[in-house]
């Protein structure tokens, strides 16, 4: 799995794709951002994105790699 993610990358965002296994860890695009991008932003907006979203249709524009899809849909989000 690891060569996967690696050959998939490089990655801007780093998503747990299984537990303990992060992308940007494995294949990080290069740039000035953190190795945990976008973990910060994630931390502000967690807060105020409902934990549950079974049901919800979730549309994320501009995704880059789909950090934040990922979350939602780990919240039951499709």
């Amino acid at each position: 799995m690891r060569d996967r993610i690696k050959n998939i990358g490089p990655w801007f965002h780093n998503i747990e794709i299984f537990e303990g296994v992060f992308t940007r860890e494995i294949n990080p695009m290069q740039g000035p951002q953190p190795i945990n991008h976008p973990l910060s932003r994630w931390k502000g907006l967690k807060p105020h994105i409902p934990t549950d979203m079974s049901g919800l249709n979730i549309l994320d524009v501009g995704s880059a790699d789909g950090f934040f899809s990922v979350e939602f849909a780990k919240r039951g989000a499709h």
